[in-house]
Order: C-alpha cells, then structure tokens, then sequence
C-alpha cells in the first residue's frame, strides 16, 4: 500500500505529492508544506531551489525571506558601489551646504578675494579631533 501523500507510479521509487516533503528518499511519512511553510518550496518531496531543511522551511544560503517566499540575494559588489556612491554624494552636499554657510557669514572688502579654505580645513580638522 501506498503511505498518506506519497506517489505510487508502480516503480520502485516512491514520490511526494505536489507540496508535500519527507525527511529522506526512505522516509515513508510526509509531511504539509502549507503555510506558514510556503507549499511552492516542495517539489517532487525535496526542496525547491533555495530552500533547504525541515519541510523546506528555511532559506538556502545566499537567499532572503520576502513573504513566504526565499528570493536569491543580490551580488554584494553592488551593495558596495551602492554604498560608496552614496557616501560620496552626502559628502558633496554638506560639503555644499559648509560652504555656503561660510560664504554667507564672510565679506571680502572691496578688492579682495574671499578665501574660504583655510575655514573648511579648520572646521575639518575641528570635526575630525
């Protein structure tokens, strides 16, 4: 006899139904892949990519949860170039909003020119202490 949600297609190998999963290939219990387990995880009594575990329940390595579901994790290098873009970009706009402060506050006399490094290195290196 068949056990509870196997697969008998009269071989010798003997299947799980469509989101159902067993611990091993000689396993005859199976067991539910329904929620909170997501059932597209199970196929053919093993885990679909990305999944792994009891009931496929956990998400392989170099996946994430999202829902239900475990999606495959961008690549880090971008997160990286994301990262330094963004960090440069921040430093532009203060850098921006440094400068203008310092140019609102100064008044050259006539004739002179208004030099404004030596006040950002100062605050810089005031900041960096």
């Amino acid at each position: 006899p068949c056990p509870p949600h196997g697969v008998c297609d009269g071989t010798t190998s003997l299947q799980a139904e469509p989101g159902y999963w067993r611990s091993g290939s000689r396993s005859l219990e199976f067991y539910s892949c329904q929620p909170p387990h997501s059932a597209d995880s199970c196929v053919a009594g093993a885990c679909k990519e990305g999944y792994e575990g009891a009931r496929c329940s956990v998400c392989a390595e170099g996946y994430g949860r999202t829902g239900l579901e475990c999606v495959a994790c961008p690549d880090p290098e971008w997160s990286w170039i994301l990262l330094v873009i963004t960090a440069i970009f921040i430093l532009a706009v203060l850098l921006f909003l440094v400068i203008k402060s310092i140019n609102a506050g100064t008044t050259a006399l006539p004739g002179q020119k208004k030099d404004i490094l030596p006040i950002v290195c100062k605050m810089l290196l005031n900041h960096f202490q």
